[in-house]
């Protein structure tokens, strides 16, 4: 079932409005991954939507495959690249130990916890025990991730796009954009 919060196509981006646009384009990079995954996000909502009622839909596997390679793609990197670029500079400003960057760190942990098990999960999608274990894996990553992309866009990336110096900005766009 999706969550109230999640408009029905899945995608926030347009929830958001301006936010993304208003950054400064250092940080936007990380609004520009969001997107990604927010999109790989939805086509898993929507293999899920379908493996509730259809067992061998070859299309569903299909996507699910191009969705795994998304998020194989681009998760963990994403996650790094904010670890190691965004929030030591933004800690340095607001803290660590507790507030956004402390939330987010536990969100992150969340996130590969249950990207773990959804993987794992995924190898065992063809009996019907492994396809309802795999549908509750794959629910729970797309509220946790869907919800943490969401604070990131409309918390924590204004907050570093105000208490930054573009000098800092610029340090971690070098740094991600590679």
């Amino acid at each position: 079932m999706r969550p109230d919060f999640i408009p029905q196509d899945g995608c926030m981006m347009h929830m958001i409005g301006e936010s993304i646009e208003e950054l400064s384009k250092e940080l936007a990079f990380f609004g520009e991954d969001h997107h990604l995954m927010e999109e790989a996000l939805k086509d898993l909502l929507d293999s899920i939507e379908v493996l509730k009622t259809d067992d061998a839909n070859p299309s569903v596997i299909q996507n699910l495959k191009k969705t795994n390679a998304v998020l194989e793609e681009n998760l963990e990197k994403h996650l790094d690249e904010e670890e190691k670029y965004l929030f030591p500079h933004l800690g340095r400003h607001i803290g660590f130990e507790s507030g956004p960057i402390s939330v987010m760190m536990y969100e992150h942990g969340e996130i590969r916890r249950l990207y773990q098990e959804y993987q794992r999960r995924y190898l065992d999608i063809e009996s019907a025990k492994g396809k309802k274990k795999f549908i509750l894996s794959a629910e729970s990553l797309y509220q946790v991730l869907m919800g943490h992309i969401y604070k990131e866009d409309h918390v924590l990336l204004p907050l570093a796009d105000k208490v930054l110096t573009d000098q800092e900005k610029e340090e971690i766009y070098k740094k991600v954009s590679i």
